[in-house]
């Protein structure tokens, strides 16, 4: 079981920040999060104003904040919803605004906002994959539990979310709030993780047969997305060429940026022997409830890699880490054409 961490006001202001700064992990040409952007520019303005303690003022107003969920993707929605509401620049309309049908629900608006040109539509997803090479210069995308894949995200946000203003139900609920539907953008912002040392990979002679989502997502995504690298555990010497400061970030602080003292942090070997603990732990508590679970092993494990700046221990990148079997294993999640 999980331990449910609290989240304070100086950490939802840190994920305010992110969610409105971060970059996009994608842009698709039909959905272009300009609004997105036009967000980002105005968080940047609202920072590089000197009068302002923006840090101050942010922590102030998450105090007033009711958190719905500890789950990340709720509360990097709930990020962005703040995000919108203290810096603008465009008037929030709905959020969260569920669809039905006959005591069916269809879908639900992220966010719904009145932009320069009418009413946008902003789905939004948060999301953190590991890279397995699938030939051709192309990833399959997974996260860290195996079955959720970006290609298969990315193909419900097409299909689905993203076409729901088009339904007639959505339409005539949109028009009983005085909101027409103009523009329609996918906010799509985390981490890809790419393979430090891999041998892992999707055969060569099965990579003409890739999806055509996954092919998709290589013209996809941007070149400024946050990114970091994946390693199995038996390659993590290969991580002291990253530095001899460490720590271990464990799920409820991956959507800010990591920030800490000199004396918070692991040493290499130190921090070598923390993960060789936890896969130890782990790897014991997988297998008592692997029938229940269908799980065999570990979960990767996040990790940061620090150096120093301004006195304090900053970010320089992420480095999630691996059972040795995690991308045979994810391999297998597949379609078998695929494996």
């Amino acid at each position: 079981m999980q331990t449910r961490h609290r989240i304070s006001p100086q950490q939802l202001a840190d994920e305010i920040l992110w969610a409105a700064s971060s970059p996009h992990m994608l842009v698709h040409p039909h959905y272009p999060p300009a609004r997105s952007h036009a967000l980002a520019q105005a968080c940047a303005v609202a920072q590089s104003d000197a009068s302002r303690d923006m840090r101050g003022e942010l922590t102030t107003y998450a105090q007033t904040m009711v958190m719905r969920s500890h789950f990340l993707g709720v509360r990097f929605e709930q990020a962005f919803l703040a995000a919108c509401r203290f810096f603008g620049p465009d008037t929030v309309c709905e959020a969260n605004l569920q669809v039905a049908h006959e005591g069916q629900t269809l879908g639900e608006f992220d966010l719904l906002l009145n932009g320069p040109e009418g009413g946008v539509h902003q789905e939004l997803a948060v999301k953190f994959y590991l890279g397995v090479p699938g030939g051709g210069g192309h990833h399959i995308w997974f996260g860290p539990g195996q079955r959720d894949r970006l290609d298969l995200k990315l193909e419900a946000l097409l299909q689905r979310q993203l076409r729901l203003s088009e339904d007639t139900s959505a339409v005539d609920l949109l028009a009983s709030l005085g909101i027409v539907v103009s523009q329609v953008e996918l906010v799509i912002k985390g981490y890809l993780f790419y393979p430090l040392a891999s041998t892992v990979s999707l055969p060569e002679s099965r990579s003409n047969e890739l999806t055509s989502a996954m092919l998709l997502i290589q013209d996809l995504l941007t070149p400024e997305h946050c990114r970091g690298y994946w390693v199995s555990q038996g390659n993590m010497a290969q991580l002291r060429a990253f530095g001899d400061q460490w720590v271990i970030l464990h799920k409820h602080v991956w959507l800010q940026p990591v920030r800490m003292s000199a004396d918070a942090a692991l040493r290499f070997d130190r921090f070598v022997n923390h993960v060789e603990d936890y896969f130890a732990r782990e790897t014991v508590e997988q297998l008592n409830t692997a029938a229940e679970r269908g799980l065999r092993s570990a979960r990767p494990l996040m990790a940061v890699a620090l150096r120093m700046a301004d006195g304090v221990l900053v970010e320089k990148v992420r480095i999630f880490i691996t059972p040795d079997d995690w991308a045979d294993r994810a391999l297998q999640h597949l379609a078998p054409q695929l494996r």
